[in-house]
């Protein structure tokens, strides 16, 4: 059975913070004051930054480290835990996560408050704006060629030796067609696969760097 979490996957994601958030407004302010190679588009309202030199930043800040210690216990569901507690757990997480894009909102009538079995429960939304996709990792050698070649007949690959690329790009709309294909075409693999894909990832149709095969048919 494949195991493929969608946590795996993103590279880029992104979400949004509050000026009118203390908190919030303190990440805004380091990461515009520590971390000298980031974008700013939007009026001053969009950021994308290396989701290291983020992390970094909100490590560099006393306030903001002393949010982090508070939350040595399980309190995921506390009304009280704030976005500092989800960034970080959310990068942790994201094991090939390279960039971090927020946006700055104004909003002064906001809330990451829900209601979940009659209790306060803060939820954080991101969505993945990038992946990796590694199918030489869930694939066999023959189950590869089996979508290479699906990829030849649909002219995303082309078949010619100097010009083979293991690399491609594609949405994950895309990605989730073919392999929806060959478990029709009666790929055990890419059936499981389809199955696997989280809905977030289906939800959110990220880009996706797809790491495959090439062999000269």
């Amino acid at each position: 059975m494949i195991n493929l979490s969608d946590l795996e996957i993103p590279t880029h994601i992104e979400f949004t913070l509050y000026r009118f958030d203390s908190i919030d407004s303190q990440i805004i302010s380091v990461v515009k004051r520590d971390c000298t190679n980031f974008s700013i588009e939007e009026n001053d309202s969009h950021f994308t930054v290396m989701a290291s030199d983020f992390i970094d930043a909100i490590h560099s800040s006393p306030r903001l480290r002393k949010e982090m210690e508070r939350w040595s216990g399980n309190v995921i569901g506390d009304s009280h835990v704030n976005s500092i507690y989800f960034i970080v757990d959310i990068y942790e997480r994201l094991a090939n996560l390279e960039w971090i894009s927020f946006r700055a909102s104004d909003s002064k009538d906001f809330s990451r408050l829900v209601k979940f079995n009659d209790r306060d429960v803060v939820n954080f939304q991101f969505t993945i704006i990038e992946g990796y996709f590694d199918l030489s990792a869930v694939f066999s050698r023959s189950e590869l060629d089996w979508f290479n070649r699906k990829c030849i007949d649909l002219g995303i690959m082309e078949n010619k030796y100097l010009a083979r690329r293991p690399y491609f790009y594609m949405m994950t709309e895309v990605l989730i067609e073919l392999l929806s294909i060959l478990a029709i075409e009666g790929c055990g693999a890419a059936e499981e696969l389809v199955e696997a894909i989280d809905d977030k990832l289906t939800e959110n149709n990220p880009m996706l760097l797809v790491k495959t095969d090439y062999t000269p048919y």
